[in-house]
Order: structure tokens, then C-alpha cells, then sequence
């Protein structure tokens, strides 16, 4: 097999110890974490963005705008991290809405971050060779994932959803987190220009 080949096999390959890194995060973040909150996790690692980036562009910005509202007071006692690093050598992350918003993020930038994004171009294949290691490993998962049939958990055709117990959500994905550079801030006033007022 020569190394193109080799290139072709991998592509969308997850690091194996960093999965298990970000299912530990994910687990501090969200204690009611269920069987398919972890693979929504594993699916979102191995292929990105790429199932919001085929939703038609205009429909795309209503719903992150319409969430971009939501999210001030959707989770506003979520301990919310703004990035969540899923991949950390691909670049794929969770851009949490509620701590940019809060932020003072423009909401224009961050539409043009997430919704002009190249794909990812992840393998099904990749994942699914990810989640039967992540749910086949046992003692090396976090301990309240222990307790979770993972390898017997159904996968869902298609893009999977939360569960209830998850809690609110209020995030996008981004195949690359450099995009977070292209997000733009609203400058806060001064002390002194509203003293004056």
C-alpha cells in the first residue's frame, strides 16, 4: 500500500487519546451525559460542521440567529466554556452562543465564522472505526461513562440529537477553531464617555 493510500484510509481519523480527553471535558460540563450525548460528541469529532454547511444558507442564518437570541438566557447558570476542542489536531470545536453573546460578539461575524466555513470532509467510515473503539474501551472511559451501554446504543441514521437530560444547548460546530479569529467584538464604552452622561 503506498502512502496516499495509506493518507486515504486515515482521512478523518480521530486521535484516540484525544477523544478520550474530550469525552472527560464533556463529562465535568455535563453530568447528565447519556449514551447518545457521547456520540454526538464522537460524531461531531470525526465530521465536523459538514451536515450545517448543506442546509440552504438563508435558512442556516435564521436558525443561528433565532438561537443567537435564546442563548443570553438559555443557559445563563451553565458554567459554559466559549470553545470546547473536540479535535485539536484537526481544529474541529463546539463555539458555545451564550459565553460569545455575553461576550459582546457581533452576531454578523459570527455567521460569516460558521456559515462560510470549508468543509471537513470527514469519513463515515472514521467514525464509525471511532465510536466502536471509544465504545468498546472500558476502563480508559471517564467513570460516569462506565455505567453507559455504549456498544450497545443504537446508532441513529443521519445527525444525532440530545437527550433530554443533557440540558440546554446553545452551540455550532467549526471544522477549524481559527475561524474564532474572524469573530468581531462591540467595543465597550469607556468609563470617562458615560460618566459624562
Amino acid at each position: 500500500m503506498d502512502g496516499g493510500a495509506v493518507r486515504d484510509n486515515l482521512r478523518g481519523m480521530v486521535d484516540f487519546g484525544w477523544m478520550m480527553k474530550a469525552l472527560e471535558l464533556e463529562v465535568a460540563i455535563r453530568p447528565g451525559l447519556q449514551a447518545c450525548d457521547a456520540y454526538k460528541l464522537v460524531y461531531q469529532a470525526a465530521l465536523g460542521a459538514d451536515h450545517l454547511l448543506a442546509v440552504p444558507r438563508r435558512k442556516a442564518e435564521t436558525c443561528l440567529a433565532a438561537e443567537w437570541e435564546s442563548a443570553w438566557t438559555d443557559t445563563p447558570d451553565l458554567a459554559e466554556i466559549p470553545i470546547q476542542v473536540l479535535d485539536p489536531v484537526r481544529g474541529v470545536a463546539r463555539l458555545h452562543l451564550g459565553p460569545f453573546r455575553r461576550m459582546g460578539a457581533e452576531l454578523d461575524s459570527v455567521l460569516e465564522a460558521v456559515l462560510e466555513q470549508p468543509s471537513r470532509t470527514g469519513s463515515p467510515d472514521a467514525l464509525a472505526s471511532l465510536w466502536g473503539r471509544v465504545a468498546s474501551a472500558g476502563d480508559l472511559l471517564p467513570p460516569a461513562l462506565r455505567s453507559l451501554d455504549l456498544e450497545g446504543y443504537r446508532v441513529p441514521e443521519g445527525s444525532p440529537h440530545h437527550s433530554a437530560a443533557y440540558g440546554p444547548v446553545s452551540y455550532r460546530i467549526l471544522n477549524d477553531w481559527s475561524r474564532v479569529s474572524m469573530i468581531r467584538f462591540h467595543r465597550p464604552q469607556s468609563i470617562s464617555a458615560t460618566a459624562d452622561r
